[in-house]
């Protein structure tokens, strides 16, 4: 009894540093983000990936982000959509995918990512404003 209750103990040890590491990466990687280091916040993204692919689409769609600051939009809008495709739907992803998809003149994808912004009430009207403007 005595050595099920220590091998229980272990395992909910090692389970609770495992997520406070885990959330210890993903405050590394806001960190490098909001101070300009995407390239650096892209590598740590990186090796999150491979250590927690369950937190997959949320690493794609902060992949996206890091790309969309580097001016990198088909990467940007490749990482959004497999975010998507995880079904991680943050307040701002259809914002951000349209962003990258205008940016690369596919005004038929931005429109149609706008409207979904536009939809979650996310920066209403401002993407599709954008859009509707510069195809006149």
């Amino acid at each position: 009894m005595r050595y099920f209750l220590l091998i229980f103990i272990t395992i909910g040890l090692l389970s609770t540093l495992t997520l406070r590491a885990e959330e210890t990466s993903l405050a590394q990687v806001l960190k490098l983000y909001h101070s300009g280091a995407y390239v650096t916040a892209l590598q740590k993204l990186d090796q999150l990936q491979a250590s927690t692919p369950k937190e997959s689409g949320m690493i794609h769609y902060w992949k996206g982000l890091c790309h969309s600051k580097l001016h990198s939009y088909k990467n940007a809008s490749l990482s959004f959509s497999r975010a998507l495709k995880d079904k991680v739907e943050p307040a701002g992803i259809y914002y951000e995918l349209g962003q990258a998809f205008y940016a690369q003149q596919e005004l038929e994808k931005a429109r149609s990512a706008f409207f979904m912004s536009q939809k979650k009430d996310y920066k209403m009207g401002w993407g599709m404003a954008t859009v509707n403007f510069y195809e006149k």
